[in-house]
């Protein structure tokens, strides 16, 4: 979070375990985002660097010193028994967050996939996972109407110098590639009135005016030469350090075969299913058996390597004394589990029509069925007693429509401890268990669920973020989240070719794997002139699609009508000709 260097510092620090005197002090990069996803970045200086902190800490009267608006309370937090705002800068923006399960309320600043585009540029140099057929398409010049548009945006009076400008200042040492092969030192002067162009002092005191792209920082590598052989990589390094093997990686990055390229297609449309259900698919007859020829040679997915990263432990537990299964939980709702997911980034609620809501998601109750292994996840506003129930209350119609009925419930103390919970389970004639405080393991199974989705869910906003970085925002968990649920329900299949879906509603059907595309790719939707037949098109020289981006499969049509967002309107609309 520090930027630039550190200076010392003389201030002290009390805590509750007694005195503690930073050694330094610097300028933090803050990142803070609002409502409506757009994000706000501050400088701020004199923040103090200690190395044995636990914490970070940033209080709310030094945020208002820093606003200078402490009289007009224009920066303060406001908290309640489920969510708290946040107001900062005179009161000009605002954020809602949800508490977690300690009730506190915590806000998460500085997030974004930074570290992931690092790693992945890092990772390319030697392993080239580029899809040639695949989804490639990225669109500059769109806006989701949910963010401010581009033409509302007040643009800044000084004009930007380039990707440093903040860092260029007069009297900075520069160097000028002067077009003839040479690079001269200059000093700096400042920009002139003319776009891109600024004025800088050769060697001999003469003053010029140069375009920006002549202008490098003084030992910044040249672009325009990169090397592209072996012997080009080695002459780069000095003494030696650069061996021929690894020269020769960095010149030819390892790249997928065809088959590879392939069965890397099939897992970005299949929201990131493991390849070792990719193959059982293929085996069954639902994916194209030539697949079955990587089964010794697996690519590597840098999404799924990265989203689905976690501590490996450091000791393994015995064998367990019980089972969260019970023998006579033998039908679909007789033994469920039940747990929520809290999200500190908000998620967009889809809209069909009308203006846009300024609600969002922030959290999520799961119920997985013990019996088939089914998962139902359900959105929430807030993570409320009301909204809880209604959550309950939507599996258990589920349930009943597929002819079962909900008997029994296995949950963590919290929400589901509250005596309205247990009301209703009364009322409906069902019983309630609970896990011991601490003992989350006694409620292993939605527990092993949650990791699975919010890995899965995180792996698949990771390559939508990559593959279309101007579009794809965090925003968008819930829709990753939900396919991420529909995966585990539909083609996570089984030895004998069952997924939880088909046990669960008694029914042997197709895994419909033609109807699923990579999620949030872009698509083209029919022009609505167009797609009436007999009715009359639109004009010739017209377009006669639109952009949208693909949100996964509509909950209430058939399998093969998606969810489109329209960048345009930032409506989510069921789409069938696209």
């Amino acid at each position: 979070m520090f930027i630039g260097e550190l200076s010392p510092s003389r201030s002290e620090v009390h805590t509750s375990n007694g005195q503690n005197t930073p050694a330094l002090e610097g300028t933090i990069r803050l990142v803070l985002t609002d409502d409506a996803g757009d994000q706000h970045q501050y400088d701020i200086p004199g923040v103090l660097y200690d190395p044995e902190s636990p914490f970070n800490l940033l209080g709310v009267p030094y945020l208002s010193k820093y606003f200078k608006d402490a009289k007009t309370m224009g920066t303060k937090i406001t908290s309640g028994a489920y969510q708290s705002t946040f107001v900062w800068d005179h009161g000009k923006n605002e954020r809602t967050f949800q508490h977690g399960v300690d009730c506190l309320p915590t806000l998460q600043v500085n997030v974004g996939n930074s570290y992931y585009k690092a790693f992945c540029s890092r990772l390319r140099s030697f392993y080239d996972d580029h899809i040639k057929f695949g989804f490639r398409a990225q669109t500059r010049d769109l806006r989701v109407r949910f963010k401010e548009p581009a033409e509302s945006q007040p643009r800044s009076k000084k004009r930007k110098f380039s990707e440093f400008d903040s860092e260029i200042q007069p009297g900075m040492e520069l160097s000028y590639k002067d077009g003839k092969g040479s690079c001269i030192p200059v000093v700096y002067e400042g920009v002139t009135n003319r776009s891109n162009m600024h004025s800088v002092k050769k060697p001999d005191g003469n003053s010029i005016v140069v375009d920006e792209s002549q202008l490098l920082r003084m030992h910044q590598p040249d672009l325009t030469n990169i090397p592209s052989k072996p012997m080009d990589y080695q002459k780069e390094v000095e003494n030696g350090f650069l061996s021929a093997e690894d020269a020769i990686k960095l010149a030819r990055p390892k790249a997928l075969s065809p088959i590879q390229q392939l069965l890397m297609d099939w897992h970005h449309r299949l929201y990131h299913i493991p390849f070792r259900r990719m193959f059982m698919l293929a085996e069954k007859g639902f994916l194209p058996k030539i697949l079955l020829q990587c089964k010794d040679n697996v690519p590597k997915c840098v999404a799924c390597e990265f989203g689905t990263a976690h501590r490996r432990p450091w000791q393994f537990k015995g064998k367990q004394s019980g089972s969260i299964r019970k023998e006579k939980q033998v039908k679909s709702g007789d033994g469920q589990s039940i747990d929520q997911i809290v999200s500190a980034q908000p998620g967009l609620i889809p809209q069909m029509s009308g203006f846009l809501t300024s609600a969002r998601y922030y959290g999520a109750t799961t119920i997985v069925d013990h019996v088939t292994d089914y998962v139902y996840v359900h959105l929430m506003k807030e993570l409320s007693l009301e909204e809880t129930i209604k959550a309950k209350r939507a599996w258990e119609k589920i349930l009943h429509d597929a002819g079962h009925t909900a008997k029994h419930y296995q949950a963590d103390n919290g929400r589901f401890a509250d005596k309205g919970f247990q009301d209703d389970c009364d009322a409906h004639n069902q019983t309630i268990s609970y896990c011991g405080v601490g003992a989350h393991h006694q409620n292993g199974i939605v527990e092993n669920k949650n990791k699975i989705l919010t890995q899965g869910a995180r792996t698949m906003l990771l390559h939508g973020m990559r593959m279309w970085p101007e579009m794809i925002t965090t925003m968008f968990w819930p829709f990753a989240l939900k396919a991420m649920a529909e995966r585990m329900n539909k083609l996570h299949i089984h030895l004998y070719g069952s997924t939880p879906e088909s046990k669960f509603y008694g029914v042997c059907g197709e895994v419909p794997v033609g109807s699923y595309h990579t999620l949030f790719c872009p698509v083209y939707v029919l022009d609505a002139k167009a797609q009436n037949e007999g009715a009359m098109g639109p004009p010739k020289w017209n377009p006669r699609a639109r952009i949208g981006i693909y949100l996964g499969h509509s909950p209430f049509h058939a399998g093969s009508v998606a969810l489109v967002l329209n960048p345009t309107t930032g409506l989510v609309s069921p789409q069938f000709h696209v």
